[in-house]
């Protein structure tokens, strides 16, 4: 059985993985892997997209969307890394 990251560390390599994500694009690319879970909705992913803006890993991009910090990519490298 896999072992699944956090919901936010998901969102923070879901905004990377899409180059610049809204809340609702966040919820469509992670709905099939937490879907079920009760702590998976819209108002829990923007709240920790605006946690990970705050703490700047992600930060507003155009058309009200979001997208990661050079601090950012470093945490998602450390992730991998800690990962191997």
């Amino acid at each position: 059985m896999k072992t699944k990251l956090p919901l936010k560390t998901s969102v923070l390599k879901a905004v990377a993985d899409s180059g610049a994500a809204d809340t609702e694009d966040v919820v469509n690319l992670l709905g099939t892997e937490y879907g079920k879970e009760r702590q998976f909705n819209r108002r829990t992913v923007g709240e920790y997209l605006l946690s990970l803006k705050a703490v700047g890993l992600i930060e507003e991009a155009e058309g009200a969307k979001f997208s990661v910090t050079p601090a950012g990519k470093s945490a998602i490298e450390e992730l991998k890394r800690k990962k191997q």
